[in-house]
């Protein structure tokens, strides 16, 4: 069967799922947190420390050797985690886009980009207000992306 957003077939074979920590791998829960705690500490965000400890440290799933994912993982540990990566991504994007248009300003298609984008961020920030992921009186703005974001 082919997918309807892709010009090709999808694949045919599931990928790998381990269950258990890989024998070759000489680390142990300890050093695992050590490392997460210097990248958190260094505002990394987690998508960026996962690919940190495999590309790096040759640490395949953080889940086979703590027994949690990341997130859960940083959270055991006390720490807390300034903003969702979805969100946070979704605000460099519209700060990208917001840029874009200070250049450009008659680009209608990255004015609709800007209002979905922003639209976006509105209704994931009410999903993680409820959630309890982000305080009652979080709300967007762009002066506040840019102190967020760092940008």
């Amino acid at each position: 069967m082919s997918r309807t957003y892709a010009r090709r077939r999808a694949r045919l074979t599931a990928p790998i799922h381990r269950e258990e920590k890989p024998e070759w791998l000489n680390v142990n829960e300890n050093e695992i947190k050590e490392l997460i705690a210097d990248l958190i500490r260094k505002k990394t965000s987690l998508s960026d420390i996962g690919m940190i400890l495999r590309d790096e440290y040759g640490i395949p799933e953080v889940r086979l050797v703590t027994g949690k994912g990341l997130k859960d993982t940083v959270l055991d540990m006390g720490m807390t985690l300034d903003l969702p990566d979805d969100i946070r991504d979704l605000m460099v994007k519209a700060l990208n886009i917001r840029d874009h248009l200070e250049r450009n300003r008659k680009d209608m298609r990255a004015k609709r980009d800007l209002f979905v984008t922003e639209s976006r961020i509105r209704s994931l920030s009410a999903y993680y207000i409820k959630k309890d992921a982000l305080p009652t009186n979080w709300r967007y703005s762009a002066q506040n992306a840019r102190l967020l974001v760092g940008r």
